[in-house]
Order: structure tokens, then C-alpha cells, then sequence
């Protein structure tokens, strides 16, 4: 779940609601074709303090295409504060850590005018005191134009599913299917956008976003998921009130 719920700035002032309106770089954790919307290059580094000294980062770096498909390269990582090791008298024993990294490379194509795809290899390596493990995954996804300001996004995330085995017992990471749509309003300067998810586990998730530029490079944001409300502005920056994690 910590890969799949990624979230940046700007789509978590939307709620979450971005597989329709992935356009820039972060379109490789939620929808592989909207690298495909790319005008120029792209470098984006965002990170998080989570709880307990946990914290979330990530790098990308993506490269629009005109003969060739679009393509973006993006790294992941999740990173526990230190637990405390004892034994089976409950002795302190020093500490050890957990620690998640997710490698991601995408490609994105316009088929025509109106339709894009894309797929995102990944390669996730987990690590928990002495024990490590690594898998590979597979992510699609597909946007559409059905009018000038109506877009619909669907992507499925593990299509190939990784499986990781740290010990003895393999974890493998569930198939997750997103479908949404995005609608400018006001001439564009207005944007509303929706997105239902759903994966094993958390089950069915409803997301949706409202954003309005007040000038070129400013915009203020309000979105909810499942009755948790976010907000921003800027054109990347965030205030989240419940955040998801």
C-alpha cells in the first residue's frame, strides 16, 4: 500500500483524483500515459515526514517525446525510524530498521490525437534487519480525449504482480484498477476531477478534487477521499488537514 497510495503535492489537494489528470512527471505512480502530456523536461524531488521518524521520498525525471515515446525514470523510498531489537526475555538487543525502494522506468505514446498509453516497469527491493528481498511489477494505463475539456484516465497498477520473499513466506502486491475523469471548466482556468479505485484490501475508494488558478502560476485546490478532506495552493505547494497517512 505504501507505493500504490503515493501521493504528490498537487494531487493531494485534489484528493487523490489524478489518474485523468496525471500530466506531469508523477504520472509514472498514477497513470504511465500522462508522460505522454509532457511539454518540456521534467525534475521533480518531493519528501515527507510521515510518523515515528518515517519518512517518504522520491525522485523523477522524465523526458517528453516526438519521434520517440515519452519517458521517465523514477525512484521511491520508504525509510522506519529505529525499532527496538530484544529477546525472547525482552533484553534490548540494539535496533534495526525497515526500508522500501521502489525503481521505476516508463514509457508513454500518443496513438492518436485524442488517445495515449503507457506502461511502467518497477523493480521494489524491501529490506527488514537482516533480511532483504526483491520484486518485479509491471503498471498500465491509458487517457483519452472524448472532448477539448472532458478527459477519462484508467490505469491498473501490478498487472504483473511483484512478489517479494524475505524469510520464508511470499508477499505479493495486489492489482490495483483506477478509473476517473477530468473536466475544465471557466475557459480552463477551473478543474474538476473524480476517480474510483479499487484494489484487495482497502477496497473500493472514492476520490475527487476541485482546482482554480487564480493567475498563471497559482491555484487553490480542495479534495476529499473517503471523507478525508485536503486543500493547496500554488502550483505544486500543499496544506493537507487528514492526510492519508
Amino acid at each position: 500500500a505504501w507505493l500504490s497510495q503515493y501521493v504528490g503535492a498537487r494531487s493531494l489537494g485534489l484528493g487523490g483524483a489524478f489518474v485523468a489528470m496525471a500530466d506531469d512527471a508523477s504520472a509514472t505512480f498514477w497513470n504511465p500515459a500522462g508522460l505522454s502530456m509532457l511539454v518540456p523536461n521534467e525534475l521533480r524531488f518531493e519528501t515527507a515526514r510521515l510518523f515515528e521518524d518515517t519518512s517518504v521520498s522520491s525522485f523523477v525525471f522524465a523526458v517528453p517525446g516526438n519521434r520517440l515515446p515519452s519517458f521517465g525514470l523514477s525512484v521511491v523510498t520508504l525509510r522506519s525510524g529505529n525499532f527496538e531489537r530484544t529477546n525472547a526475555m525482552n533484553d534490548p538487543l540494539g535496533t534495526f530498521s525497515e526500508g522500501e525502494t521502489a525503481y521505476l522506468f516508463t514509457m508513454a505514446r500518443n496513438v492518436n490525437a485524442r488517445l495515449a498509453l503507457g506502461v511502467s516497469g518497477k523493480l521494489i527491493r524491501q529490506s527488514v534487519e537482516d533480511f532483504s528481498g526483491t520484486g518485479y511489477g509491471l503498471d498500465v494505463g491509458g487517457i483519452f480525449d472524448v472532448t477539448p475539456t472532458l478527459r477519462v484516465g484508467v490505469s491498473v497498477l501490478n498487472v504483473a504482480r511483484p512478489g517479494i520473499t524475505l524469510r520464508d513466506t511470499k508477499e505479493t502486491y495486489p492489482t490495483e484498477f483506477r478509473a476517473g475523469f477530468s473536466l475544465a471548466t471557466l475557459r480552463g482556468r477551473g478543474l474538476l476531477t473524480a476517480e474510483l479505485d479499487q484494489a484487495q484490501g482497502p477496497g473500493m475508494r472514492l476520490r475527487g478534487g476541485t482546482e482554480y488558478w487564480v493567475q498563471p502560476s497559482f491555484a487553490l485546490r480542495v479534495g476529499m477521499s473517503d471523507q478525508q478532506m485536503g486543500g493547496g495552493f500554488g502550483p505544486d505547494s500543499i496544506i493537507s488537514l487528514f492526510p492519508e497517512v
